[in-house]
């Protein structure tokens, strides 16, 4: 038997609008706020539309394999932090892929809901999406990379993703709540900084 599609509540809707195209390494959504009808007496509807910010992935990175026992030096110029490990290129790709495909999930995941009940049964999985990105973006702080331009992209991105997860949640726990007004101060914090972040590429 066929489940009737349920109208979404205004919460919900705002959920869909304000994360429809958190964004991702090849996926690029702009999201229309749809029509909005409630029997409340006060009616709540959707911020008005936005056209959300694309993050994309850096840059593919060439590596060399070598056979030197030691790392090779930076380049002119160029100081490492002391006591801090550097890595490769490829692991820093690893990790920012991760991190912007959780990302690419948590908001197809979210988009895909369009009921109380379809929330509340998908909020522990984006959670675990949520916290799948939100670990990625943390592990670009434990190392470095030799390279001026790559290490100062994983700085910018370490220093950002973090708040960005953080906002992310609390907006979970809002529309959990029912808390109309915390959704939407977050949806505009959100939107700043996926702003933001999408810039430190």
């Amino acid at each position: 038997m066929r489940i009737p599609r349920l109208t979404p509540t205004p919460v919900v809707l705002l959920a869909m609008v304000a994360l429809s195209g958190c964004g991702g390494s090849a996926v690029v959504v702009t999201s229309a706020a749809p029509p909005v009808t409630t029997a409340a007496p006060t009616p709540v509807t959707a911020p008005p539309a936005t056209t959300i910010p694309v993050v994309t992935a850096p840059p593919p990175v060439t590596v060399t394999v070598t056979t030197q026992a030691a790392p090779p030096a930076p380049p002119p110029g160029r100081t490492l932090r002391p006591g801090v490990r550097v890595v490769s290129p490829s692991r820093y790709t690893q990790d920012t892929t991760l991190a912007f495909r959780a990302l690419t999930l948590f908001s197809n995941t979210l988009r895909r809901i369009d009921s109380p009940s379809e929330f509340r049964s998908n909020l522990r999985l984006l959670r675990a999406e949520l916290r799948i990105f939100d670990a990625a973006i943390r592990r670009l702080r434990s190392y470095q990379l030799e390279s001026a331009t790559l290490d100062g992209q994983r700085a910018r991105l370490a220093r950002l993703g973090p708040p960005l997860a953080r906002a992310m949640s609390d907006f979970l726990d809002a529309i959990r709540d029912g808390d109309v007004s915390s959704a939407r101060r977050l949806a505009n914090e959100i939107q700043r900084r996926l702003n933001d972040f999408r810039r430190a590429l």
